[in-house]
């Protein structure tokens, strides 16, 4: 039992054409959680993914602290 939360990027759901490598290293990462998900689900184990929707540190909606009180 447990859950694993695998935290990304908005360039994962919203690809920018300046960031590509960026935004397809994002899009795999949700991929892969999402397989790693199909895999433990039937152990019993959680996983989801934490898309943050900026940039982290830019202000206090992402704060670091802040974020890490939504995770726990």
């Amino acid at each position: 039992s447990g859950t694993v939360l695998v935290t990304g990027g908005s360039t994962a759901l919203q690809p920018y054409g300046p960031l590509t490598s960026l935004s397809v290293g994002k899009a795999a990462v949700r991929n892969m959680a999402e397989c790693v998900r199909q895999t433990l689900e039937p152990a019993g184990i959680r996983v989801g993914t934490v898309t943050i929707m900026g940039a982290v540190g830019s202000n206090d909606h992402f704060a670091p602290d802040r974020i890490a009180e939504a995770f726990w």
